[in-house]
């Protein structure tokens, strides 16, 4: 019997989250790992904490399991300083090599590899798609917690700085700690002038419905990474199909549970993005929205 640890980064009522471990499931599955006949899983949650994942981390360690599939950055870390015997398999990770994971993504050269979801090229796409909604405004805002996303620091001054000069926009970079913080920074936009692009990280996803009440409440043109934001209200995203990075992890935990060494294995890049478009929200805001954006939208919520 092979043993599987799942480390999710956010909280067990995220039904997207959910449904995504369950495309896993089935994945694995047609792999030919049955629950109960071959294959024991745990499944945890850390609920977007830093401290969480490394108590889950700890504590999945002791189990021994074969291998462990760790969603996002804070577990991936927590993996990294606790794992150290065990193969993991991230999902969902912003910097692989920034963060220390991995020596080189065709050669990862530690005991992890698996699927990164951002590449610095995306500062540009998210820059480029605020400004087609809103061409008058001039302060370009990115937010993260460094709490939950250390590298977010790196890429707001390695490619969205620059990106948002590129657009005409001011950059400026909001790291913050608390959902206190976050509500103050949206309440002191303004419509006419500032726009906000939302990072991939544990602290947005698990605030995202603040976010996205605040800044409909306030006409803010929002960027966010993952199209679950614009299912729940938020305007635009653009961002890697986090289902199809599940799926395609289950081939890595296969030929990892059958006995071939990670190191083998080379980190892999988005291969599907997703463009979603609420135009429920759009109009509520008073914005219309581009036909050619409409045009290239892979999800448009009505």
């Amino acid at each position: 019997m092979q043993k599987l640890a799942i480390l999710m980064g956010v909280d067990a009522s995220d039904n997207d989250a959910q449904n995504r471990v369950s495309i896993l499931r089935n994945e694995l599955s047609r792999l030919g790992w049955t629950e109960g006949n071959n294959l024991e899983s745990r499944l945890v949650w850390s609920s977007g904490r830093a401290d969480n994942a490394v108590r889950l981390a700890q504590e999945l360690v002791a189990w021994t399991p074969n291998v462990i599939l760790a969603q996002n950055t804070i577990s991936a870390q927590a993996c990294f300083d606790h794992a150290k015997g065990i193969p993991v398999v991230f999902v969902s990770v912003f910097d692989a090599i920034g963060s220390g994971f991995v020596k080189s993504l065709a050669v990862p050269g530690t005991h992890m590899t698996g699927f990164i979801n951002h590449s610095y090229q995306l500062a540009a796409k998210w820059i480029e798609f605020a400004r087609a909604l809103s061409p008058r405004s001039h302060r370009m805002h990115l937010v993260w917690s460094p709490r939950t996303l250390p590298v977010g620091e790196r890429f707001y001054q390695s490619a969205f700085a620059e990106a948002a000069r590129a657009f005409g926009y001011e950059p400026v970079a909001w790291p913050l700690e608390s959902a206190d913080e976050l509500r103050s920074l949206i309440d002191g936009l303004r419509s006419e002038t500032d726009n906000l692009a939302v990072m991939a990280d544990p602290f947005t996803t698990v605030n995202r419905q603040t976010i996205i009440a605040r800044v409909a409440d306030n006409r803010i043109v929002t960027v966010y990474p993952w199209l679950y934001f614009v299912k729940d209200g938020g305007l635009l995203s653009y961002g890697p199909d986090q289902n199809d990075m599940f799926k395609r992890s289950a081939a890595y935990l296969d030929r990892i549970l059958r006995s071939q060494p990670v190191s083998n294995l080379p980190v892999q890049a988005p291969v599907a993005f997703d463009l979603g478009l609420n135009l429920t929200t759009a109009r509520a805001m008073g914005i219309e929205v581009p036909p050619l954006l409409l045009a290239h939208a892979t999800q448009i919520v009505e």
